[in-house]
């Protein structure tokens, strides 16, 4: 019996040791590390905090296997003598010699050459040919079909306005009540696009009269003009204008009988 007991308290002595171990001896080293989750110590990690933390170790060590970058070297700025060089100045890279070019100047056109003096009368007599060459050498566009009159207006004004005299003759045909226009008997009297129009004021200062042949200086047209215009009046009547007198109107004449006999048959 006493060996029963005996082996009885064996076995109770030996699980009291097993529950309750020695506060002296060191704890037992665990086989497998176990991360702790941001919650409490007590509750086991999730799968979501064992993904993130998979990740960083990913990151880290794709960060140690990129290489470093060496630092830019800074370009020193030449400083000349007796100037200061600040802190806030920035570095200016020195542009490089560009070559000089050189431009090709296009070559100045000859000025053209317009007579000093032209007579209307003799330059509507010219030929089609001869006028179409005189606008060839001005300048002048005359690829479209245009009459010879348009040509003498066209060329007319161009040398007008470079400063040529022009003078024409003609006989005074009133198209309105106070104005006319200067037509030639070479062309019928007809009406064309280089007549020459005469103001209201010269025809009441020299009183002329339809038919009266005026000789005058001719300039070209001004801003919405369509003619030729008279400048300055000439002659009237071949005689000059200070020494013009006007005819006495045919029904203020005085009537004179016949003195002499007038011979009508022989």
């Amino acid at each position: 019996m006493t060996t029963d007991l005996e082996t009885k308290d064996e076995l109770f002595d030996s699980g009291d040791d097993q529950a309750n171990p020695a506060p002296d001896a060191p704890p037992a080293k665990a086989s497998k590390k176990v991360v702790a989750s941001e919650g409490s110590g007590d509750e086991p990690p999730t799968s979501e905090a064992v993904n993130e933390s998979a990740e960083a170790n990913s990151r880290e060590v794709e960060k140690e296997k990129k290489p470093k970058r060496s630092p830019r070297k800074k370009k020193e700025v030449p400083v000349k003598d007796g100037e200061e060089c600040s802190v806030d100045d920035k570095p200016v890279a020195e542009k490089p010699e560009q070559e000089e070019t050189v431009r090709e100047v296009a070559p100045e056109e000859p000025p053209v050459v317009v007579p000093e003096f032209i007579d209307l009368n003799e330059f509507q007599t010219r030929s089609l040919a001869a006028l179409h060459l005189c606008a060839q050498e001005i300048g002048l566009r005359v690829a479209g079909v245009r009459s010879k009159h348009q040509l003498v207006f066209e060329i007319l004004c161009f040398y007008g306005k470079k400063g040529t005299r022009i003078e024409a003759e003609g006989f005074i045909d009133f198209s309105g009540d106070s104005y006319g226009f200067l037509r030639w008997p070479a062309l019928s009297f007809a009406s064309n696009v280089d007549d020459v129009y005469v103001a209201a004021n010269f025809v009441r200062k020299l009183e002329l009269k339809p038919g009266n042949l005026v000789r005058a200086v001719v300039r070209p047209p001004r801003e919405r003009e369509k003619f030729l215009s008279v400048e300055e009046v000439i002659s009237v009547e071949g005689k000059p204008t200070n020494d013009w007198q006007p005819p006495v109107p045919f029904d203020q004449l005085t009537p004179l009988f016949p003195k002499d006999r007038i011979i009508l048959e022989h």
